[in-house]
């Protein structure tokens, strides 16, 4: 571990002796973003170094990671209508016997749990 630490800090002071400044900043903004790729943006900013440098606390933490569960599941509702009006224009461009094949094909709407937000409810 601490070889990887003076690996990583060899390599930064590497990079400040040959960027010039503005090139640094946008290098750091660059690995702030592809984080994002991966991680949540409240995962991004609760992790060190970003954490320690926008001073954030264990309760800022908490009603992060709290807003965005609930921002989380807005999304999911708004993504389920999204795809239910997709859907319904799709199918509105078969003839209506074909229609009337596909309603009785997939018969009344079930929902299904979410594996997912079932663990995720249990836990609560």
């Amino acid at each position: 571990m601490e070889q990887v630490r003076r690996i990583r800090d060899q390599s930064r002071e590497d990079l400040q002796n040959v960027l010039l400044p503005h090139q640094l900043t946008r290098l750091r903004q660059l690995n702030a973003q592809s984080q994002l790729k991966w991680r949540s943006l409240t995962d991004v900013l609760i992790s060190e170094p970003l954490k320690s440098q926008l001073e954030i606390t264990d309760r800022q933490a908490d009603e992060l990671k709290a807003a965005e569960q609930a921002i989380e599941e807005d999304l999911a509702r708004e993504i389920a209508k999204l795809r239910a009006k997709a859907r319904e224009r799709l199918i509105s461009k078969l003839k209506r016997a074909q229609r009337k094949q596909v309603d009785e094909i997939f018969g009344d709407e079930f929902e299904f749990s979410d594996p997912s937000t079932s663990k995720k409810r249990k836990n609560k």
